[in-house]
């Protein structure tokens, strides 16, 4: 809700946790609102405030397929075992390709020369494996991007008409004759048209506070439950 609801200090951003952010990631994937995915991308993005495993289970659920990537290479690369928590985070069925991956890198990597040569091998030898995976996250990102690009290419041109460059003009129609006729200023979409797009402006910004509402009010749930059981028993 704070991010709808901003509370304007030196910064409106900082204040989230990373969980709320990886909150404001799935709501705003779900609901397709990219301004805000973006948003929450770069603040998670490179942060190293998500575990292994999180960037598996976060990166499956908002299509980023480079954080799924980053997440099956450190868990085959690092010495420790899974632990029964991760295998039921990440499903019993990848945990057990992942360890088997790491077995082979054990046996292949006295053949492998240099740090380069075992992190393509590593890389091929997921890809050979979850490539489908891999492949659909990546469409689906590939579609957000899209649409995100989309959206910015409608600003700039409601931008442009709003301010158009000068020495342009517009073309509009003299209702009178029927005739074309150039004006120094962008033909104004009707009253009707502009009313139906902030009445559906208006609709999608509800959803997403109900949406946040819901998802926060079950992490503050979370939070009660884990310090309840944390708490000592007298």
């Amino acid at each position: 809700m704070r991010l709808l609801y901003p509370i304007y200090t030196t910064s409106t951003l900082t204040t989230f946790t990373s969980e709320e952010w990886r909150a404001i990631l799935e709501v705003s994937t779900t609901l397709h609102h990219n301004g805000y995915r973006k948003l929450a991308l770069r603040h998670l993005d490179g942060t190293g405030t998500l575990t292994d495993t999180e960037l598996v289970k976060l990166g499956r659920r908002a299509y980023v397929p480079q954080w799924v990537l980053a997440g099956y290479r450190a868990l085959v690369k690092r010495r420790a075992p899974l632990s029964k928590e991760e295998y039921y985070d990440i499903g019993v069925k990848t945990a057990g390709t992942l360890m088997n991956i790491r077995r082979i890198l054990a046996r292949e990597s006295p053949h492998l020369g240099t740090h380069g040569d075992f992190d393509a091998f590593l890389g091929s030898e997921i890809r050979k494996r979850f490539g489908s995976q891999l492949a659909a996250l990546e469409a689906a990102s590939s579609q957000f991007r899209a649409a995100s690009e989309d959206v910015e290419d409608e600003e700039e041109e409601e931008e442009e008409d709003r301010h158009p460059t000068p020495g342009t003009t517009a073309i509009a129609m003299d209702t009178s004759t029927g005739m074309e006729m150039k004006t120094d200023s962008p033909v104004k979409a009707s009253s009707k048209q502009e009313a139906k797009e902030i009445s559906e402006l208006e609709e999608e910004i509800r959803r997403l506070r109900r949406e946040l509402e819901d998802r926060i009010g079950e992490l503050e749930r979370r939070k009660i439950k884990a310090g309840a059981s944390d708490a000592p028993v007298v």
